[in-house]
């Protein structure tokens, strides 16, 4: 079984969760095609709005044809062509992007190139992160990944990661005092792949401290990213816990909230009388469409078990 396998999830649900994933960890490669060498050029369209720049490029070449999005800031353009064609120029570590073209309003086109900046490649390659060809360079352009952010990702224990670990890092902003968090937190053999999955599904300080402060401390990576992909809060759990179950593992609770089993459904029994049981009896107990107005409609037939397992077998033998 995977590491990020939900148990207890049904198919369609993994799909789902891994297809969200992947579609974070590929978005930019797969748009921006790094794994394609030549010159960067190609059309570009862009609006104003406010003091942001929303810059449409468009790249074609003999083996591929991308585009994307990207948001700069006003103030990082030079100068603004409007009356007639002209040039302007942004300028960042990774390099810089020369357009050609005019702005008609806040809407313009035209042609862009891309130059990469030799030092910054240079410096790079020093730090590990090697074979930048030029398309990667234009992708850490539109990210704008700086060379700090090379310095914290190492600073911070970090080694060994290629020049495509960065784009998601880069892209989600997974920042030194996000991993700083998890370090600080008894998290000190958190591995860089980690950080992708945990900053796409936004798990905070404060989701992991409402666990912390109900007694799951240290809730493994593994646990983590199923249960927030799941939405499996602390007041879930805090739930069954006031039913009385105090000793249950994190990982027990990923295949009870992939199958919709809640804490009402739990006491819902309970009220009924039934009080021996365990919290994973409900996995079977749901699977199988056992209800506690089913149970109820049984008593009153008089069928009236001690042990919820004979509604089951009396669900399964009507079924």
């Amino acid at each position: 079984m995977n590491a990020y396998t939900l148990p207890g999830c049904t198919l369609p649900k993994a799909i789902r969760y891994w297809h969200f994933l992947l579609l974070i960890l590929f978005a930019f490669s797969g748009i921006y095609g790094f794994s394609q060498t030549g010159d960067v050029q190609g059309a570009w369209s862009a609006t104003i709005k406010n003091d942001k720049v929303n810059i449409h490029f468009k790249m074609q070449g003999d083996n591929y044809n991308s585009s994307s999005n990207d948001n700069f800031l006003l103030n990082e353009l030079s100068v603004i062509p409007k009356e007639q064609k002209g040039s302007f120029k942004i300028t960042r570590e990774a390099g810089s992007i020369l357009f050609n073209g005019k702005f008609d309003g806040n809407d313009g086109s035209g042609f862009y190139e891309f130059t990469p900046d030799n030092s910054y490649a240079e410096y790079m390659n020093g730090e590990g992160v090697n074979e930048l060809n030029d398309r990667d360079l234009f992708t850490y352009f539109l990210l704008n990944i700086k060379k700090d952010y090379v310095k914290v990702i190492h600073d911070n224990g970090f080694k060994g990661f290629t020049k495509n670990d960065l784009i998601p890092l880069a892209a989600l902003k997974v920042d030194e005092a996000y991993i700083r968090f998890w370090k600080q937190n008894g998290y000190e053999n958190i591995k860089l792949s980690d950080l992708v999955p945990l900053k796409s599904l936004d798990v905070t300080a404060e989701y992991v401290q409402g666990f912390n402060n109900i007694g799951y401390k240290n809730i493994s990576v593994s646990n983590l990213i199923p249960m927030k992909s799941l939405g499996i809060t602390s007041a879930y759990v805090k739930g069954f816990q006031d039913l009385g179950f105090k000793n249950i593992a994190a990982k027990d609770f990923i295949p009870l909230k992939s199958l919709g089993i809640t804490p009402e459904y739990v006491k819902g029994f309970q009220d009924l009388g039934f009080k021996n049981f365990e919290l994973s009896d409900m996995i079977p107990l749901k699977s199988t469409g056992v209800t506690v107005d089913y149970v109820s409609s049984m008593q009153k037939k008089g069928l009236n078990y001690k042990s919820l397992d004979k509604y089951m077998q009396l669900k399964n033998m009507e079924d």
